[in-house]
């Protein structure tokens, strides 16, 4: 199943999360996380995994792309 980036945007606002604050959260720029956003990238598995341990900032990414 293809990542859905729009998904990812909808949880971190949906946390008030920055572009900027989710990216220091994750490790990673934020023109990083903002490609994954616009479907210009798509993440890594370990990308994955740090946006899933993440859980107390967006929920897990096995949420977002269910």
């Amino acid at each position: 199943m293809p990542f859905m980036g729009d998904r990812l945007r909808d949880a971190r606002q949906r946390k008030n999360l920055s572009l900027l604050q989710l990216a220091e959260i994750c490790c990673t720029s934020k023109s990083r996380i903002s490609m994954y956003e616009r479907g210009e990238r798509n993440p890594k598995h370990e990308m994955l995994e740090k946006l899933g341990i993440q859980s107390k900032a967006v929920p897990t990414v096995g949420s977002l792309v269910e």
